[in-house]
């Protein structure tokens, strides 16, 4: 089996067009790197260069090598500077985007808190219920909820919100089975909108479209129709008696949609994103598992006691 550092220093050689190249940015002698080159090429049983007294060169199979090689340098070097990172003290602009409504009631808190506790750090948040450009708009990572489409970002899943279907008493008579919906008075976030509920799903033709859920909760509140949003945003108002929860018996599944961080492929997670991602991923977590998540990484010992 090739021993993995003379795979890096195989592709350093390559990328450098030859020993002494190579042995310039290793500081290392000429011989040490040709010894090990040859090493590896008889771990492998191949020949990975053509030498010359001029130069050297990849053979065709050594070509296809060191690119492999060359990943291989590339997580090695990442996960240095993540490991580095983590002695780090957040600092720098972050520049995030997220939808509104999730913004304002689970990002705002968790910046706030990040800025007391690190006074280098600062962050631009733009809340946007659309699809930006991560890359074209500059942003170092992106919040999305509910199912993602194919992309060349990276994916972090930071949790999920529970979705419930609810509507004021002003309503009148509510319907009681999920098929009675697709007649009803709706609030929906498009007019193609499909709801899920005790498994079913209901083609909702919406009364009232609106592409942010706090105007949707508004108008819901107002009488205007039933509407299916996230359960942070309306428990207050189930808990005052002002909205009900439609269809909330126990054989019924909730409805959930994941929660998504994007950054763009194959960059180095900083400090300043990673805090971040970490207290947004802390903050999704139900209520009744934020104290002993806290209680077992401030007291290893006592979190393996219990």
């Amino acid at each position: 089996m090739a021993d993995p550092s003379d795979m890096i220093l195989f592709a350093i050689v390559v990328r450098e067009g030859g020993f002494s190249a190579a042995a310039r940015v290793l500081r290392i002698t000429k011989q040490s790197v040709s010894d090990r080159v040859a090493r590896l090429e008889r771990a492998l049983g191949v020949r990975l260069l053509e030498r010359t007294t001029r130069k050297v060169r990849p053979t065709e199979v050594g070509a296809a090598y060191a690119a492999r090689c060359a990943a291989l340098s590339s997580l090695v070097e990442d996960a240095d500077r993540e490991a580095q990172s983590r002695n780090q003290e957040p600092s720098g602009l972050l520049r995030v985007s997220a939808p509104v409504a999730f913004g304002r009631r689970v990002l705002v808190p968790v910046v706030r808190s990040l800025l007391a506790a690190h006074a280098g750090l600062r962050v631009e948040l733009v809340l946007a219920d659309r699809m930006v450009r991560v890359i074209d708009e500059g942003f170092d990572v992106v919040i999305r909820t509910g199912p993602l489409s194919d992309s060349s970002l990276t994916a972090r899943r930071l949790g999920q919100v529970r979705l419930v279907v609810v509507a004021s008493r002003e309503l009148g008579r509510l319907p009681r089975a999920p098929e009675a919906l697709a007649n009803a008075p709706c609030i929906a976030t498009s007019l193609q909108e499909r709801w899920t509920i005790r498994g079913q799903t209901v083609q909702i033709r919406p009364r009232f479209v609106v592409n942010d859920f706090d105007a949707a909760f508004d108008a819901c509140l107002q009488g205007v129709g039933i509407a299916r949003l996230p359960d942070r945003l309306v428990e207050p108002a189930l808990r005052s008696g002002a909205l009900v929860e439609l269809f909330a018996d126990n054989a019924s599944p909730p409805a959930f949609a994941p929660v998504h961080a994007l950054v763009p492929s194959g960059r180095f997670q900083a400090a300043k994103l990673r805090v971040f991602l970490d207290a947004v991923e802390l903050a999704m977590e139900p209520a009744r598992h934020r104290g002993r998540k806290r209680a077992s990484k401030a007291s290893p010992d006592e979190a393996r006691k219990s």
